[in-house]
């Protein structure tokens, strides 16, 4: 799914507090909004009835990209869902180039905190 990952410059905070953000397409993200994570990293196929416009959704590569999203989820890190992809938005450098590496096969883009930003929050 990594077309041609797009590395963007920042010197602002996205939502006025995130320094870090990664963007990513994955089909069927948009049920992490709609039904939660929760919900997708426990689906499982033979047990759960879906509508049909759900069946063409790859629930397996679905709920690996929950499951190692999941354990990240909190103060540091919040997501915005969209049709077709996740924005993940970051305070922590360390986490922020984990996560790269984790969604690899799913990135579109990513934007590293300028350096000369950093001397404008205290």
């Amino acid at each position: 799914m990594n077309k041609a990952l797009s590395k963007q410059k920042t010197n602002k905070l996205f939502y006025g507090k995130w320094p870090y953000k990664i963007s990513t397409e994955i089909e069927g993200g948009h049920l992490i909004r709609r039904r939660g994570i929760d919900w997708i990293v426990n689906y499982d196929s033979a047990k759960t009835q879906v509508p049909a416009y759900y069946r063409k959704i790859d629930f397996t590569e679905l709920r690996t990209f929950a499951k190692l999203l999941e354990p990240f989820l909190g103060d540091k890190v919040k997501i915005r869902v969209y049709t077709g992809g996740v924005d993940i938005y970051l305070q922590d450098k360390a986490v922020y180039e984990e996560l790269q590496k984790l969604f690899y096969n799913c990135l579109v883009h990513t934007w590293p905190w300028a350096q000369s930003y950093k001397k404008n929050l205290h």
